[in-house]
């Protein structure tokens, strides 16, 4: 993989976050955590990642709120957001398409494979 690619993953279940970091890695990414909304938020306007993986419902601040922070910025423009969630009702997805999400894939049925296929598909 030409150039390094990071990653950001807004996770607060430890064990998908780890999982995903650690399948992430395998592929060659670089890839960066945060536990919750507001530090997700606060390192996608220091570090600028180059692809966001984002859970909706998380403590402090939830994924839509952050959606809806970096939409105000223009940050949606220039980073790809995943969202990647098990809430499954379409006013959250007709929501965070609208605040600039490329894709809502629902937790449970999404595999790692797929997940990496949409994000080759975002940072190629």
């Amino acid at each position: 993989m030409d150039n390094q690619k990071t990653i950001l993953i807004v996770e607060d279940e430890k064990a998908i976050q780890g999982a995903f970091k650690k399948g992430f890695e395998s592929y060659g990414y670089n890839v960066m955590t945060a536990d919750n909304g507001k530090e997700g938020l606060e390192l996608i306007e220091s570090i600028g990642p180059d692809l966001v993986i984002l859970d909706i419902l998380m403590p402090e601040m939830n994924g839509e709120e952050v959606l809806e922070a970096m939409h105000k910025k223009g940050l949606t423009e220039n980073i790809p957001v995943l969202v990647v969630s098990n809430k499954s009702d379409g006013v959250s997805l007709f929501k965070c398409k609208k605040l600039g999400a490329k894709e809502y894939l629902i937790k449970v049925n999404v595999t790692l494979d797929e997940l990496h296929e949409k994000v080759k598909q975002y940072l190629s």
